[in-house]
């Protein structure tokens, strides 16, 4: 949901590059690791996404609205100690996790957890530093920084598979924590992080302080955005969640339909929701098109790139497509609600996709299998998108 995206909608071409490479690369190591090896790293990337955002990204958001200006040497010094705070408790809830899921689901190898842990921290260095290029306004440097670190992970990748010392799922991972790193040593020590000596013994209390009422609402929409990887990872083996991963991979860019809709709606212009509100009929009927081309050219494509035993059923890809569209219309509404002053009624209607998430998806799980995962989202994003507009007029 962009209402939290790590780069802002204005560096579209940056967002549709890196999307790009990503798919690509994911798509190579794909075809290395196999759908269940591919399943164990997309665990590991699930888990320590959601850890990073559900405990930095209230702090991160807390400092883009307070502004560089606003950053005072204490403030700055106590922003950097909390970081590093979240950090080190955020490796040890991943491991947590991590633990959990080897010990009831299926065992992940020693190799790939120490492997993991070291991805963790340098994925979290890196988003604090790309952070801190938004915050600073410097979004040209943050949209650059993400595509050269998909560049510096493919070459990575390629040089230490060649060297043959660590299997292909660790591979991936040191890979994309060299990747990391790199770039957020990088961006932190010439663009301004760095500034200034860095008192360890700042108080982070003091910046925590500032970010109340930004952590909720951040891990809501965090587990929203990653509610069918979470469920699919606890429900089905991790075979399943890596085909369900490269479909994602695939049909990715169907956000930049909603996006770009929401950036429209942020700049107050209504004529797309007035288009299709004339036109409700018509409207469906291309939704229909438009879910039916979709998925059966992304099901296609991935049988022609990884084969067929990393196809799901159509059901699956039509649901997926279902819910992107649903989830970038309720997008579209949250953001032109922002924009008109009325962020409240925003929290309140995500608080409502979250609570219908946890009564319908049991039972349409239960009913269709691996498709009621999508479908119970659609379902629960357009009941909040009906709430919101509900709400909108009064």
């Amino acid at each position: 949901m962009c209402l939290t995206s790590k780069v802002p909608l204005g560096n579209t071409w940056h967002r549709a590059m890196a999307s790009g490479l990503a798919l690509g690369l994911s798509i190579l190591y794909s075809l290395e690791l196999g759908p269940q090896n591919r399943g164990f790293i997309t665990i590991v990337m699930t888990f320590s996404i959601l850890t990073i955002v559900s405990l930095m990204g209230g702090t991160t958001l807390t400092a883009r609205k307070i502004g560089i200006s606003q950053f005072s040497d204490d403030l700055r010094d106590s922003y950097r100690v909390l970081i590093l705070v979240e950090i080190i408790l955020g490796l040890i809830i991943f491991l947590v996790l991590l633990t959990i899921y080897s010990i009831s689901k299926q065992t992940i190898p020693g190799p790939l957890i120490l492997a993991s842990a070291m991805y963790f921290i340098a994925s979290s260095y890196h988003f604090a530093a790309i952070e801190w290029q938004i915050t600073q306004k410097k979004l040209k440097v943050a949209g650059s920084a993400e595509v050269v670190t998909i560049l510096i992970q493919i070459l990575a990748y390629y040089l230490i598979l060649k060297t043959e010392l660590f299997s292909s799922a660790v591979t991936v991972l040191v890979a994309f924590a060299f990747s990391y790193f790199l770039i957020g040593f990088w961006c932190n020590f010439n663009t301004g992080f760095s500034q200034n000596s860095f008192k360890l013994l700042s108080n982070p209390r003091i910046f925590f302080a500032r970010t109340k009422g930004h952590h909720l609402l951040g891990i809501i929409i965090n587990l929203l955005d990653r509610m069918d990887r979470i469920v699919i990872s606890l429900l089905f083996p991790p075979a399943a969640l890596a085909k369900y991963a490269a479909m994602s991979g695939v049909l990715a860019f169907l956000r930049f339909v909603p996006d770009a809709l929401s950036k429209i709606a942020i700049t107050g212009n209504g004529i797309i929701p007035k288009a299709l509100r004339k036109k409700k009929g018509q409207t469906i009927l291309f939704v229909v098109v438009l879910i039916f081309v979709f998925a059966v050219s992304a099901r296609k494509f991935i049988e022609i790139i990884l084969g067929v035993n990393w196809l799901l059923p159509y059901s699956v890809f039509a649901t997926f497509c279902l819910y992107e569209l649903i989830r970038g219309t309720f997008q579209v509404y949250a953001n032109k609600t922002i924009q008109q002053g009325s962020e409240l009624l925003t929290q309140r209607s995500v608080v409502y996709v979250l609570f219908s998430v946890v009564f319908i998806l049991p039972v349409i799980v239960f009913l269709f299998g691996l498709s009621g995962v999508p479908l119970s989202l659609a379902i629960a994003y357009l009941l909040g998108t009906l709430v919101l507009v509900r709400l909108q007029r009064g």
